[in-house]
């Protein structure tokens, strides 16, 4: 599956309208978790910011023991 269209879903359940979501180039590692950013604009035309863990569904690759 692609990370990418799991997380614009998420955004949409955000309160993002679709079609109007630019993700960043790729998730970032932070004290919660791998969060992907990006922006979108809600019902009412207003630019929102969001973030989405994607930990629950993303597990990076480690290197090889």
């Amino acid at each position: 599956g692609d990370l990418a269209v799991w997380v614009r879903e998420r955004a949409v359940e955000q309160g993002c309208l679709r079609g109007t979501i630019a993700l960043e180039a790729w998730y970032t590692a932070e004290a919660e978790g791998n969060v992907w950013h990006g922006t979108c604009r809600d019902a009412l035309g207003s630019t929102k910011s969001f973030g989405v863990n994607v930990d629950a569904v993303w597990k990076p690759s480690k290197p090889a023991a």
